[in-house]
């Protein structure tokens, strides 16, 4: 197996590791709703399932659903850290609300870079699709 594809289950494996991780500490904790709670984990699942087909090169669903993913995720990340940005300026939320933020926000780049990749740059996807 290549270096670039170990990389890629090592990260795969963390983004799980982090997504159902949290899952079980909401439910453990019984905080919050089913977003809280199954939120991570779906958007996790879906994440996975996304670069593996790109490290396969087999398109999966419509390329039209991952690019609205890859968009809705960007934005919304984005979003986020410029939330926790403003806060930390001008001093609402403690800290290390600011620092997961940003950490999470650090773990998803690599896969939402993967992503764009796989849903605007690839070559096997159909004209249709």
């Amino acid at each position: 197996m290549p270096r670039a594809m170990v990389a890629w289950v090592i990260y795969c494996g963390v983004l799980a590791l982090v997504g159902y991780g949290q899952m079980a500490r909401k439910i453990a904790a019984d905080s919050g709703g089913l977003i809280s709670q199954f939120g991570p984990p779906l958007l996790v699942t879906i994440l996975i399932v996304g670069l593996v087909a790109d490290l396969m090169q087999r398109p999966v669903l419509q390329r039209w659903f991952w690019q609205g993913l890859v968009v809705l995720l960007a934005a919304s990340t984005l979003g986020v850290v410029l939330l926790a940005l403003y806060y930390l300026v001008f001093g609402g939320m403690a800290l290390r609300w600011q620092g997961i933020t940003v950490t999470g926000a650090l773990l998803l780049l690599p896969g939402l870079i993967k992503l764009r990749g796989y849903a605007f740059d690839r070559g096997f996807w159909s004209a249709g699709g």
